[in-house]
């Protein structure tokens, strides 16, 4: 899917974060990956806990830039459970990518 041109900024990224988070929430897939940077998958998930069932929830707790860098940290609560995810985003010149992945306790 062709996405329109998104800034480099950190209203770009925050917006790009959110749409992610939802597609998360909602269960969409296709449009998570959509968000992933070329050559990422499926190593960026190695090791990683992901909500492998429905999410009853999500609490963004950061959306911020670190240089030409992006990190969002969100907590998803799916059967009970409590996961925190932190990506790592890059901008490849169109909008934000999802290139790293890793767990945070919430």
């Amino acid at each position: 899917m062709q996405r329109a041109e998104v800034p480099a900024d950190l209203d770009g990224f925050d917006r790009v974060y959110r749409h992610h988070v939802d597609s998360v929430v909602v269960g969409d897939l296709d449009e998570v990956l959509t968000d992933m940077a070329d050559g990422s998958v499926p190593q960026v998930f190695s090791g990683v806990r992901i909500p492998r069932a429905a999410v009853d929830s999500s609490d963004i707790r950061s959306v911020r830039l670190e240089g030409d860098r992006a990190i969002g940290e969100c907590v998803y609560t799916t059967d009970g459970t409590a996961i925190g995810l932190r990506s790592g985003w890059s901008h490849d010149g169109v909008t934000w990518r999802a290139d790293q992945l890793e767990n945070f306790q919430p």
